[in-house]
């Protein structure tokens, strides 16, 4: 006897069969689930119907969190490492670095995260000077930094409060 897709507990991507029927689930809505048959037919269903789960989808590989040497990895992450192209970072036993991967089984590798940007803001007055991130009344000024990987963008962007 089968369950409800929500008793299974199912998420996107995994594979159900219903009455000799094997779908993918691509999308949850209230009320429901939303499955797709191999011809790419999609369909609606309340959750009422009675299922069996077939396969669970393979959870997606995070190639920028790797911190396992390359021999160590399983072959789908080392294929996928390699398939996708770069940019990769280098472990060194002290810090992450760019560059072209050599592929030693003992080297440690990841595809680059990318860059972490942040947008600070400050205000300015003739009397306090300046102050972050809070505006208070005689404030003439807005200075707006950006900060990429921690590091200040050189050109500031400046804008007269009114």
């Amino acid at each position: 006897m089968g369950q409800t897709l929500k008793e299974l507990g199912v998420n996107v991507g995994d594979r159900v069969s219903c009455h000799g029927y094997e779908v993918t689930v691509t999308e949850f809505r209230e009320g429901g689930s939303v499955v797709e048959f191999s011809d790419g037919l999609q369909r609606y269903f309340d959750g009422s119907s009675e299922w069996s789960l077939v396969s669970r989808a393979t959870p997606p590989i995070d190639l920028t969190a790797i911190t396992t040497p390359l021999g160590l990895l399983d072959e789908a992450t080392q294929k996928a490492l390699k398939d996708d192209g770069g940019p990769y970072e280098f472990y060194n036993g002290d810090r992450w670095f760019e560059r072209d991967p050599l592929w030693y089984r003992t080297g440690t590798y990841r595809k680059k995260p990318a860059p972490k940007v942040e947008t600070v803001v400050l205000y300015w007055n003739h009397t306090d000077g300046v102050r972050v991130n809070r505006l208070d009344p005689g404030d003439t000024h807005r200075i707006i930094l950006t900060l990429t990987d921690g590091v200040t963008d050189p050109v500031a962007k400046v804008e007269a409060i009114k």
